[in-house]
Protein backbone atom coordinates (compact mmCIF):
# COMPACT_ATOMS: atom_id res chain seq x y z
CA UNK A 1 0.00 0.00 0.00
CA UNK A 2 1.48 3.54 -0.48
CA UNK A 3 2.28 5.43 2.50
CA UNK A 4 -0.45 8.18 1.62
CA UNK A 5 -2.91 5.76 1.62
CA UNK A 6 -1.78 4.04 4.93
CA UNK A 7 -1.69 7.67 6.63
CA UNK A 8 -5.03 8.52 5.08
CA UNK A 9 -6.10 5.25 7.18
CA UNK A 10 -4.21 6.08 10.30
CA UNK A 11 -5.60 9.79 9.89
CA UNK A 12 -9.01 8.11 9.46
CA UNK A 13 -8.60 6.10 12.48
CA UNK A 14 -7.69 8.67 14.78
CA UNK A 15 -10.48 11.44 13.82
CA UNK A 16 -12.78 8.34 14.64
CA UNK A 17 -11.47 7.53 17.91
CA UNK A 18 -11.33 11.35 18.47
CA UNK A 19 -14.88 11.56 17.53
CA UNK A 20 -15.95 8.85 19.93
CA UNK A 21 -14.11 10.66 22.26
CA UNK A 22 -16.16 13.73 22.24
CA UNK A 23 -18.88 12.03 21.62
CA UNK A 24 -18.27 10.27 25.50
CA UNK A 25 -17.20 13.23 26.55
CA UNK A 26 -20.54 14.74 25.90
CA UNK A 27 -22.54 12.09 27.06
CA UNK A 28 -20.51 12.08 30.24
CA UNK A 29 -21.41 15.98 30.58
CA UNK A 30 -24.99 15.63 29.81
CA UNK A 31 -25.18 12.91 32.85
CA UNK A 32 -23.38 14.96 34.86
CA UNK A 33 -25.59 17.73 34.30
CA UNK A 34 -28.71 15.88 34.98
CA UNK A 35 -27.19 14.94 38.01
CA UNK A 36 -26.23 18.29 39.24
CA UNK A 37 -29.53 19.57 38.48
CA UNK A 38 -31.29 16.30 40.70
CA UNK A 39 -28.68 17.44 43.49
CA UNK A 40 -29.54 21.37 43.58
CA UNK A 41 -33.26 20.03 43.67
CA UNK A 42 -32.66 17.42 46.91
CA UNK A 43 -30.31 20.48 48.53
CA UNK A 44 -33.36 23.31 47.82
CA UNK A 45 -35.79 20.09 49.47
CA UNK A 46 -33.14 19.36 52.29
CA UNK A 47 -32.64 23.16 53.01
CA UNK A 48 -36.19 24.04 53.39
CA UNK A 49 -36.90 20.84 55.53
CA UNK A 50 -34.08 21.75 57.92
CA UNK A 51 -35.84 25.36 58.30
CA UNK A 52 -39.02 24.08 59.09
CA UNK A 53 -37.45 21.80 61.40
CA UNK A 54 -35.80 24.20 62.83
CA UNK A 55 -38.93 26.45 63.52
CA UNK A 56 -40.78 23.79 65.08
CA UNK A 57 -38.32 23.45 67.57
CA UNK A 58 -37.94 26.88 68.05
CA UNK A 59 -41.61 27.11 69.01
CA UNK A 60 -41.35 23.79 70.94
CA UNK A 61 -38.87 25.55 73.30
CA UNK A 62 -40.37 28.34 73.93
CA UNK A 63 -43.62 26.61 74.42
CA UNK A 64 -41.61 24.28 77.17
CA UNK A 65 -40.09 27.68 78.93
CA UNK A 66 -43.87 29.37 79.45
CA UNK A 67 -44.41 25.61 80.90
CA UNK A 68 -41.81 25.90 83.19
CA UNK A 69 -42.58 29.63 84.39
CA UNK A 70 -46.05 28.65 84.64
CA UNK A 71 -44.96 25.71 86.83
CA UNK A 72 -43.06 27.67 89.02
CA UNK A 73 -45.81 30.60 89.01
CA UNK A 74 -48.15 27.51 90.22
CA UNK A 75 -45.74 26.44 93.06
CA UNK A 76 -45.14 30.26 94.15
CA UNK A 77 -48.62 30.41 94.73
Amino acid sequence: MDTSVKESFSNIDMLTHLELQIEGLMNAREKLSQENNSLRHKLTKVTQERARLYDKTERAAARIKRLIAQLKDDMNE
